[in-house]
């Protein structure tokens, strides 16, 4: 799934995580187990989704290597940005035309965002696709 952050209204800075993950995928809280609130992928924390990943998380030998910053990493074990509410472009693809107002579900085996009524709603959406199928959809978690 491609997509870009249009519009983030509410980011949420007070979780960590200590897996790797990739931006775009949607997180759950897991129990705090120390003195830190951890996000995990939302089928792991059975729970409410608390939000989008905005950033990858990577697993990167610091002596060898550095983070790639421009593509927005972060290491494993660091403060992530999750997404609560805010508007994010989405490409569907060219193929597959989805009505103005269309709900948008969270897919509980790939964490990903879905048209397909699996899960919770966590948006909709609320553009018409351009010709090349980007959307821009409203998440509200």
């Amino acid at each position: 799934m491609k997509m870009r952050i249009s519009v983030p209204d509410k980011v949420n800075l007070n979780y960590f995580c200590n897996q790797v993950a990739e931006k775009g995928t949607v997180m759950g809280f897991k129990k705090a187990t120390s003195q830190y609130a951890e996000a995990c992928f939302w089928n792991e924390s059975k729970g409410n989704p608390i939000g989008i990943l905005l950033s990858d998380v990577v697993n990167v030998d610091l002596t060898k290597n550095h983070i790639n910053h421009y593509k927005g990493e972060v290491q494993i074990g660091s403060k992530v940005q999750i997404l609560t509410e805010g508007k994010i472009v989405w490409h569907l693809g060219k193929g597959l035309r989805l009505p103005f107002g269309q709900p948008i579900y969270v897919d509980p085996t790939t964490n990903k965002l879905t048209w397909k009524c699996l899960s919770k709603q966590v948006g909709k959406l609320s553009s018409p696709q351009d010709k090349d199928g980007w959307c821009l959809i409203e998440v509200n978690f």
